[in-house]
């Protein structure tokens, strides 16, 4: 992966969306792939596991409705 090394450390969200167009599909995917691993790393999926575990959606809170409408959750 050495043809990377100026993404190096750098994360997908560190570029603007004209930014990504610009890339090529490789160094997109480069870029989501250590993504994903430094947010493994950092604990985020498992933070997200607990959140939707411990403060399921609430019909009762419009912002959780229309977020559970979008998703399908709630007709």
């Amino acid at each position: 992966m050495s043809e990377f090394e100026n993404l190096k450390g750098k994360l997908i969200n560190d570029f603007t969306d004209e930014e990504r167009k610009n890339m090529t599909s490789e160094e997109r995917r480069y870029l989501r792939e250590t993504t994903k691993e430094v947010l493994r790393k950092r604990g985020y999926y498992t933070n997200v596991r607990t959140m939707s575990v411990d403060k399921p959606l609430n019909p009762n809170v419009p912002e959780d409705y229309h977020f559970g409408q979008s998703i399908g959750i709630f007709e």
